[in-house]
């Protein structure tokens, strides 16, 4: 299902009610916002039944690091913001992988002081990886090691808001959801306590006409 065909389904439920008061182009948004969240309630509740996220939630995007020494061995980059999962999984990372001979995915830190480790610490030399990464909110803190020349680094995740993922298209990129799973949206967002996600900052407009207009807008 294309990005506009989900915010059009939602839509079409009309369960955040008809308001005047806003522009067709903030109500699609706020309409995909909304379906966001309850995405990431709904996968949650999958990984917890079936230990496993379904691989058409994971998206890919290239890393664009900041290099901070002259070694090129440690950069930190700007990342969308990634799904958080109960334990075992944590979080919806997927991997990073170094694109040069030979390498092999980034191992994650889950702290500041295993990444101080990864620095310093001699036994990291000889562990089975390309480096280590930290990250912590909207940045990403990483450490290669010294036989890793690379300057690009395509990742895969699941992000907590697919739209902001770089180079996503709206317009013409399928939502990272499966379709069979939509009515499980539509079960959470029809919940009393989850339609306040409408209405987060303002009332909105779902009708059918807006979000044609939206549609076009975009």
């Amino acid at each position: 299902m294309k990005t506009l065909e989900f915010v059009d389904t939602i839509g079409s439920w009309k369960l955040g009610g008809t308001y005047e008061d806003e522009s067709a182009a903030n109500t699609q948004l706020r309409i995909l916002n909304a379906g966001n969240i309850a995405r990431q309630y709904v996968l949650r509740d999958f990984y917890m039944k079936f230990g496993s996220i379904p691989q058409i939630c994971y998206q890919a995007f290239d890393i664009i690091p900041l290099w901070e020494n002259e070694h090129c061995n440690s950069f930190t980059a700007k990342v969308p913001t990634i799904m958080t999962f109960p334990d075992p999984q944590v979080n919806g990372w997927d991997s990073i992988v170094p694109l040069c001979e030979g390498a092999m995915p980034l191992t994650e830190i889950r702290s500041q002081s295993q990444m101080r480790q990864a620095r310093n610490h001699s036994l990291m030399s000889v562990m089975r990886s390309s480096g280590w990464f930290l990250n912590t909110g909207n940045m990403l803190e990483v450490i290669l090691k010294p036989n890793v020349k690379a300057t690009e680094f395509p990742a895969r995740a699941v992000l907590s808001q697919p739209q902001l993922c770089p180079a996503f298209n709206v317009d013409e990129d399928e939502y990272p959801f499966p379709d069979d799973m939509i009515q499980d949206i539509k079960a959470m967002l029809e919940r009393s306590d989850s339609k306040r996600w409408f209405y987060q900052n303002s009332q909105v407009s779902n009708s059918k006409s807006e979000i044609e207009n939206a549609n076009r807008k975009l």
